[in-house]
């Protein structure tokens, strides 16, 4: 008897901290996905793009929704994963879970390498990257930032996209899933947007302004 009773309290505790981190991860995926939407826009051009941007941020950076829907639900969406995983017992067979939480693990590291080299530069000396910031990357470093900023956004799409469906349904939501064969799909014409939106920042579709010239290239390469 007391050892059922231990067992639904484990249980119970194992589903609120569930919840816990579907909730956070469905507020951090409202962030990732209007980020998603402002990269696909780069081959409209530097203007939109950044015209976008700049409306964007000023909902996502103001203060409260940073600190509670960005910051905040990504460090409880870690926590509870830390948690949850230290928890776990046996492996899980799925292999599209197991692809998510690796995903997942490499993504937190990326996350705070990203986070320092786009906000930073914001915060200390009021300098934002968009478009010509991403231009001057891809222009200094092709050769790790094409391939980093396709396999970042195709990770985050499939460890995100993945954990929205599975958030809803641990919520009570029953959303349609596309299937194996569909993800594949959808994942392969994520990555060829993601690669006309990278030519587009490289001034490879279009001219370009000069990518070392910008006040966030200046940082990097001096004066």
């Amino acid at each position: 008897m007391q050892a059922n009773s231990i067992s639904s309290v484990v249980r119970g505790r194992e589903a609120a901290l569930a919840r816990v981190q579907a909730l956070s991860g469905l507020t951090f995926a409202l962030f990732l996905g209007v980020h998603l939407v402002n990269v696909l826009l780069a081959p409209f051009g530097p203007a939109l793009h950044d015209a976008v941007q700049g409306s964007l941020r000023a909902a996502y950076q103001a203060p409260p929704v940073e600190l509670v829907v960005v910051l905040g639900a990504l460090v409880v969406h870690v926590s509870t994963g830390v948690i949850r995983a230290r928890r776990r017992q046996h492996a899980v067979r799925n292999q599209a879970t197991r692809w998510q939480r690796r995903l997942g693990w490499g993504l937190v590291v990326i996350v705070f390498g990203h986070t320092l080299a786009t906000r930073g530069p914001s915060l200390v000396y009021g300098v934002w990257p968009e478009f010509a910031g991403i231009s001057f990357s891809l222009n200094w470093l092709p050769a790790w930032f094409y391939p980093y900023y396709l396999a970042f956004g195709l990770a985050a799409a499939f460890h995100g996209g993945l954990g929205v469906l599975r958030a809803l349904r641990l919520l009570g939501w029953r959303p349609a899933t596309p299937g194996r064969r569909g993800a594949a799909l959808l994942l392969g014409a994520l990555a060829v947007l993601l690669l006309v939106a990278l030519l587009a920042y490289g001034g490879v579709l279009f001219p370009i302004a000069d990518p070392m010239a910008n006040d966030y290239a200046k940082l990097y390469l001096g004066p």
